[in-house]
């Protein structure tokens, strides 16, 4: 049996504690539609009119996806995941993801119809369908959701100093996210208090060599080296709090399974950023609202999703209503990874 003949059973045949149900799809063999990049998102696209097309739309994607990442990242170890491809059960998981996605593609259309194939190149960048990614700065689950964001959007997440419930994993690690916010404050206050030590730094040394040049004492030097030092300190205390901090989300996630009865109802109490039903719906809302602010300029909006939709725009003229891609490398480097995700998927639909 071929991939394409696997998938297809695979398909057909899952049942998946987090899919509905419904009558069971048809994989068609092609989706019509050039696969050629306008970064303008028209206002009126219509990606199906029906139900069987848009269980055929579904799954179509689907295939696509699983295709992409089988011709590419076989040989390797999957990004994210960290382990080769015959390890992870992926199928699952984009079946999910997607019932959730086009769902959510419905759900917010008035406010900006969403490519679904744009946000599953999203999502392959942001997590690779790993549900228990967690960033650097605590962002959580296939979406990437921070925790201010998700509550927002009326996501259960762990609280930094309040057990979820008594299944906790190291609950005393849990106010490590609090600890690290108010070294944050006192990291800010002390470089406010210094600010020509760190603001000002190149004038400050200046200063100093030509006082010592001049064979003076400098009495404020002390002080300048005692809160040097202090940042140092801070700097340190700040990486621990993360690690910690991390290390609390990420032992309390280990050995789970959002496919497991039992683990899915600790989760749903615990951190729903991991799941799929609100965060991806969440997800297709933001990037709908991200296309109306920026008059469907998908790159503008996707930036927009990684650093902050301020951070695109641009008061000057013709540009100001569509926006700029947020100047970070960061975000550049992301946007653009995902443009050509995009672009590898739409070929194999």
């Amino acid at each position: 049996m071929n991939r394409r003949q696997a998938i297809k059973t695979a398909v057909a045949a899952s049942v998946l504690p987090l899919y509905t149900g419904g009558p069971q799809p048809v994989l068609a063999d092609s989706i019509p539609g050039s696969p050629a990049f306008n970064f303008l998102a028209p206002r009126e696209a219509v990606f199906w009119k029906t139900e069987k097309e848009r269980q055929r739309y579904r799954y179509v994607l689907g295939r696509a996806v699983l295709d992409f990442v089988q011709d590419h990242f076989s040989g390797s170890q999957l990004p994210v995941w960290r382990k080769p491809l015959s390890q992870v059960d992926l199928e699952k998981r984009v079946v999910n993801i997607l019932y959730w996605l086009v769902r959510g593609v419905d759900t917010h259309t008035r406010i900006y119809p969403v490519d679904p194939a744009w946000l599953m190149a999203q999502i392959l960048e942001e997590s690779f369908f790993y549900e228990f990614a967690v960033s650097w700065a605590f962002a959580v689950g296939v979406c990437q959701f921070t925790q201010p964001t998700a509550e927002s959007y009326g996501m259960v997440c762990p609280k930094s100093s309040y057990p979820a419930d008594q299944e906790l994993k190291e609950p005393q690690m849990a106010g490590e996210r609090e600890r690290l916010r108010a070294l944050y404050r006192e990291k800010s206050r002390l470089r406010q208090k210094h600010r020509s030590l760190f603001a000002g730094s190149s004038d400050l040394l200046k200063e100093c060599l030509q006082t010592l040049a001049a064979g003076k004492s400098m009495p404020e030097a002390k002080g300048h080296l005692l809160a040097l030092q202090r940042e140092q300190k801070l700097d340190a205390d700040m990486d621990e709090a993360r690690q910690n901090y991390r290390e609390f989300l990420r032992i309390n996630f280990k050995g789970r399974s959002i496919f497991n009865k039992k683990d899915l109802a600790f989760l749903n109490r615990f951190d729903q950023r991991v799941l799929y039903k609100v965060p991806v719906q969440a997800m297709v809302r933001m990037m709908a609202e991200h296309l109306r602010g920026r008059n469907g300029n998908i790159l503008a909006a996707t930036a927009g999703y990684n650093a902050g939709l301020s951070t695109t725009r641009y008061p000057y003229r013709v540009y100001e209503p569509y926006g700029i891609i947020t100047p970070y490398r960061e975000t550049v480097k992301y946007v653009s990874k995902i443009g050509i995700n995009y672009q590898e998927i739409r070929m194999r639909m």
